[in-house]
């Protein structure tokens, strides 16, 4: 580079414009995301454009020796990522050429030029900080406080000579982003300058995640040449998940969330902003025949540095190790206690029975569809027949059985049954396992027997840290019937804020909002579900009868039909029937309830309780209420007592649920 470049440190190339000296990329003058080691990177490759610039090249200057990383694995990320944000292709590209093998070249003409406004290097007792200011900035913390003053060898205070690891501990301390910073900036080769100024004392991230450590396990990469063994890549991520749920005092961002990123081109900061975490394991699953590769990699949120990778080729028998040395890893570099119930002794199941419930797993939880519910139930009974000890598909399989009561597959009283003895099975291979006493629990409260309930409620919450599941069904599945609702938006709020992208949750949550009487709340909660998913057809019907209640039928109407559209259930088809006459356009009524008293729906009693009681005829929507009561219907309580709550039927119908009125 010519040396004006080199002294202003900025570069351009098309509408793009990179400051070395301070390490931002813009464009067309507005700052753009870039983390630090794919700007290293384009650095390297601006410094010398037009020339190739090899592989081992970048290794040297972006990874010591001494850093124990999967090279080639995070150069490619980096490259991936440098990409994106230049909108750049690899097959065409238009800045960024890769020279197979060797290394990369710059194609784009460059264009240095020197900048008027040259950051000069200041005495550091100029912007010396008083230290009672600097212990506000870190929190109160002392020890934090003394890290702005740290020494430059002959004993004098500096804050421009902070190490990196003290730089570290103070952006954590004030939530501090190298990327966005609010107080702390990095200036290359010349140290750091505190540029918020000094009465400031808020920050824009939560003051958990400068607490306490977090992180997020995304959806493990499929590269293997059968694209269906996505299903196995999910299975080894989420019993990641899993493990490192069990470490106390570590945050884990639920599955449902980060798993709703897969295949979606976001950067990892905005992941982490929207997950609240500081860190994000990412990696790839490989499987051919018999062996598999798995690469993973822990990633920095804030400066998008690798803080571990590995790479593992072993054969599938050796999964489970594999599971515990990434868990063990991450422990480490996070600084977290490992727990026993982590990594400890556990039963390693037949391969092809976790094959087939990771299958199963997948058809019920991650893609359901018309018929995902009895393919899910035939996989679990083979691996059950492969492996008798192998506890989660029991489990699993009484989670099928609620589904098919809820879905109105099969009387709930048959499958609750069913769902007991699943359940038990599990408890008598694993007599601790927190999922099964909660699924005990709810077929508990399905047949109103609370106290039973209770008892298995408590002793799947026995052991901390408790499943964050475990914890929301307690919430919508307890403490939300038997009228404690207050208890439970706050659980579920809170379980909410590890799992935000969690949106049959957000769902539940709405739910529990309008029983407590917070209608605008709930229909906030809804909306922002239906922002993401507008064919959530649970959300679409719970908002129509919101509205409904609320008397605003015509916008009730359309959310109805929207929902029926998707999924034409008896209970919303209760709904629709009701409204349809509420507005004056009965011709499609008689045959609406003709269809719901045809047998084919077990819940049809629910859905007749909806008719009637929305068009105020509430003796009628009694007798069908009782109907549901003796039919057990899983959540009738949840639909049926904002509509009948205040009436005079609802005291003998609380009675006989064993509810206080």
């Amino acid at each position: 580079m010519t040396p004006a470049a080199q002294n202003s440190g900025k570069v351009r190339f098309g509408p793009y414009e990179a400051d070395l000296f301070t390490r931002e990329l813009r464009k067309n003058g507005h700052r753009l995301k870039l983390q630090e080691q794919p700007f290293q990177v384009l650095a390297m490759l601006i410094e010398r454009p037009g020339e190739l610039v090899t592989r081992e090249q970048i290794r040297a200057r972006l990874w010591p020796q001494d850093t124990f990383v999967d090279f080639d694995h995070g150069l490619n990320a980096a490259v991936r990522r440098l990409r994106e944000t230049l909108n750049d292709n690899a097959g065409l590209p238009k800045f960024v050429e890769t020279l197979p093998r060797r290394g990369y070249r710059f194609i784009a003409p460059v264009d240095e030029t020197r900048s008027e406004h040259v950051v000069q290097a200041q005495p550091a007792s100029s912007h010396a900080i008083p230290s009672a200011e600097a212990e506000q900035f870190a929190g109160g913390n002392a020890e934090n406080a003394a890290l702005f003053h740290s020494h430059d060898g002959k004993g004098n205070g500096s804050p421009l000579a902070v190490n990196a690891v003290a730089l570290n501990k103070i952006r954590a301390a004030l939530s501090d982003s190298a990327d966005d910073p609010q107080f702390i900036e990095t200036l290359l080769s010349r140290g750091y300058g505190f540029i918020a100024p000094v009465h400031q004392t808020s920050s824009p991230v939560s003051a958990r995640a400068a607490t306490q450590p977090s992180i997020a396990v995304l959806p493990f990469v499929n590269i293997s040449a059968d694209k269906d063994n996505e299903y196995f890549c999910d299975g080894l991520a989420e019993e990641i998940i899993n493990a490192l749920a069990k470490i106390r005092g570590l945050m884990v961002a639920g599955r449902t969330s980060s798993f709703s990123f897969r295949r979606k081109d976001a950067a990892l900061d905005e992941i982490g902003r929207r997950l609240n975490v500081q860190h994000i394991l990412e990696g790839s699953v490989q499987r051919t025949g018999n062996h598999i590769r798995v690469i993973a990699q822990l990633i920095g949120v804030a400066d998008g540095f690798h803080l571990w990778s590995a790479r593992y080729d072993r054969e599938v028998t050796d999964l489970f190790a594999i599971e515990d040395e990434i868990t063990r890893a991450i422990a480490e570099a996070l600084r977290v206690k490992l727990s026993p119930e982590a990594v400890g002794p556990r039963h390693h199941p037949n391969l092809l029975a976790y094959d087939l419930y990771l299958k199963a797993r997948e058809q019920l939880l991650v893609k359901p569809s018309a018929g995902s519910i009895d393919q899910a139930k035939e996989l679990l009974e083979r691996a059950i027949q492969l492996d008798t000890n192998f506890a989660l598909p029991y489990s699993l399989l009484g989670v099928c059985y609620t589904f098919l009561a809820s879905s109105g597959k099969l009387p709930a009283r048959e499958a609750i049954q069913a769902a007991r003895a699943a359940e038990a099975e599990a408890l008598r291979v694993a007599p601790s396992l927190p999922e099964a006493h909660a699924m005990m629990a709810c077929c508990a409260g399905m047949e109103f027997a609370w106290t039973e309930a209770e008892h298995h409620w408590n002793t799947a919450m026995l052991r901390e840290p408790v499943p964050q599941d475990v914890l929301f069904w307690h919430a919508n599945h307890f403490l939300m019937p038997i009228g404690r609702v207050s208890e439970a938006v706050e659980v579920e709020s809170k379980v909410l804020e590890n799992d935000p992208l969690n949106l049959l949750y957000r769902h539940h949550l709405a739910v529990s909002l309008r029983h407590s009487g917070r209608l605008k709340e709930a229909e906030a909660e809804l909306r922002a579900v239906l922002e993401v998913d507008g064919r959530h057809h649970p959300s679409l019907g719970t908002l129509a009868a919101l509205h409904a209640q609320q008397a605003r039928f015509p916008e009730a109407l359309r959310l109805t039909e929207a929902a029926y559209a998707i999924a034409p259930s008896a209970l919303v088809g209760g709904q629709l029937a009701a409204l349809l006459m509420s507005t004056g356009a009965s011709s499609r009524v008689d045959s609406l309830i003709d269809k719901i008293k045809s047998g084919s729906d077990h819940t049809a009693s629910v859905g007749m309780v909806i008719f009637h009681a929305l068009l105020g005829q509430f003796f009628e929507a009694a007798e069908y209420a009782e109907r549901a009561i003796e039919e057990r219907y899983p959540s009738f309580i949840a639909i049926a007592r904002p509509f009948l709550i205040s009436t005079p039927q609802w005291a003998a119908l609380a009675k006989r649920m064993n509810l206080h009125a």
